[in-house]
């Protein structure tokens, strides 16, 4: 189970984000959090695998509809200790805030 909880201008990402999670979690995406949101906290995932980063890497670069198309991808803060191997082997700390 995953949950996406709004907190201010950051969203709150907590439980397991595999490939069966994107999979029911990609129609929605553009309502898992709102249009305001700078940065993703992913100090709560539990595991991700590769399709959880592509889904992560997604929810940072998504606009909302009716939104200005963004120029600057929303941060990834946070993150586990596999996570931050997951971002180190596929090059993506820009991604990462420090």
């Amino acid at each position: 189970m995953i949950e996406f909880t709004q907190q201010g201008d950051a969203c709150a990402i907590q439980g397991s984000l595999g490939q069966q999670q994107v999979i029911e979690l990609w129609p929605k995406r553009r309502k898992l959090f709102n249009s305001d949101t700078q940065a993703l906290d992913v100090s709560g995932i539990t595991y991700v695998d590769s399709a959880g980063v592509a889904l992560l890497l997604e929810l940072a670069r998504l606009s909302h509809k009716g939104s200005p198309k963004r120029k600057m991808p929303r941060m990834l803060t946070n993150p586990s200790k596999h996570l931050s191997k997951m971002i180190e082997l596929y090059d993506l700390e820009v991604f990462v805030q420090p």
